[in-house]
């Protein structure tokens, strides 16, 4: 209980993205284990994957905003996102004032916004989570409002005020009793110890080009079929059959569109083939995996080569990071060879 004699309660804010969301959610989760007492209030968009991600019996109360991400280019789209971000502005005020939590946790993204708008009118202590290598645009503006800034790259102290900033390590979803023995883990999963197990995760979303990378090697590299297997989330648009397509050549394979806990496929690996978002690698590194991360680079935002480049520099036998396909394939062939 606080002073005031409420139930102490704690604000979480993310949405949009798996990247924004699920570290968010962690973090809540290892509130309540410390606090299982305490109430836990979780403010995302609307969007079916906010609603799907979020649906946790921890969360005591569960608020999803409209609001759309910013226009950019769209001009005309503007008047819409204003009179969302407003309205976003107005509910949040009444349900902070609703719950009165005892101060805010946000991991970014646009809904960030009108809730530590509405925080910093109601004098409630903001705290954010700056989870890349280099800021996004929401907690970089929203940095000047929060009493404590923790970043997991060193290298994004660099943007913040030193008195308000500090490094700690990015909330991973896994325990240390989640790892096990990569032969207890093939085991686990029915797979081969004598195959190269490849991992290949592009985040919740999936990621197309990780999968034509695949067919790629395996179309450049046919002699290297019998010595693979592999792990593949696909995504959970992609519509291709690729248990078909494992079956053609012969690859052992475990194919899945998305699932939340995935902990017993990076012990099973030799290699894990991923996207850079700050989740990935960090659970990389938590399971001390060997990685090929292949940056998104969407012309709107550069925090996956950012990622890659800063998590390289300080991983450099472990990790190779590329964007050229053919360097990536020759990257494989070495890796495939070392093992056998």
């Amino acid at each position: 209980m606080s002073a005031n004699k409420q139930p102490l309660t704690i604000c979480f804010v993310a949405g949009k993205s798996g990247g924004h969301i699920i570290p968010c959610l962690t973090l809540a989760h290892q509130w309540h284990d410390k606090y299982p007492s305490g109430q836990i209030l979780f403010i995302s968009s609307n969007s079916m994957l906010d609603k799907k991600l979020t649906n946790s019996s921890e969360i005591t109360y569960n608020y999803y905003l409209k609001l759309g991400n910013i226009p950019r280019k769209d001009f005309i789209a503007y008047p819409k996102f204003l009179y969302q971000l407003i309205h976003s502005f107005f509910s949040s005020i009444r349900i902070l004032k609703k719950h009165r939590p005892n101060y805010v946790i946000s991991t970014g993204g646009i809904i960030a916004l009108p809730v530590i708008f509405a925080a910093q009118l109601l004098r409630i202590p903001v705290e954010l989570w700056e989870l890349n290598a280099v800021p996004g645009k929401a907690i970089f503006f929203l940095a000047r409002y929060a009493r404590k800034i923790h970043v997991c790259f060193p290298q994004a102290q660099q943007f913040f005020k030193k008195n308000t900033c500090v490094i700690s390590r990015y909330p991973v979803r896994y325990h240390v009793s989640d790892k096990i023995s990569q032969t207890g883990a093939l085991s686990k999963i029915v797979l081969s110890t004598s195959r190269f197990t490849l991992f290949i995760i592009g985040g919740s979303q999936g990621a197309a080009s990780l999968s034509t990378l695949i067919q790629k090697f395996v179309s450049q590299h046919a002699e290297f079929a019998h010595k693979l297997q592999c792990i593949h989330q696909t995504g959970s648009d992609d519509q291709t059959d690729w248990q078909s397509w494992y079956q053609e050549h012969i690859i052992p394979a475990i194919v899945f569109g998305y699932q939340h806990d995935i902990a017993t496929y990076f012990c099973a690996a030799d290699l894990v083939l991923s996207r850079a978002g700050a989740g990935g690698i960090f659970e990389i590194d938590f399971f001390n995996k060997p990685c090929i991360l292949v940056p998104l680079n969407s012309g709107q935002t550069r925090h996956q080569l950012d990622n890659a480049h800063a998590y390289a520099q300080t991983h450099p036998n472990t990790c190779f990071t590329g964007t050229n396909d053919q360097e990536i394939i020759r990257e494989l062939v070495t890796q495939i060879k070392a093992k056998n």
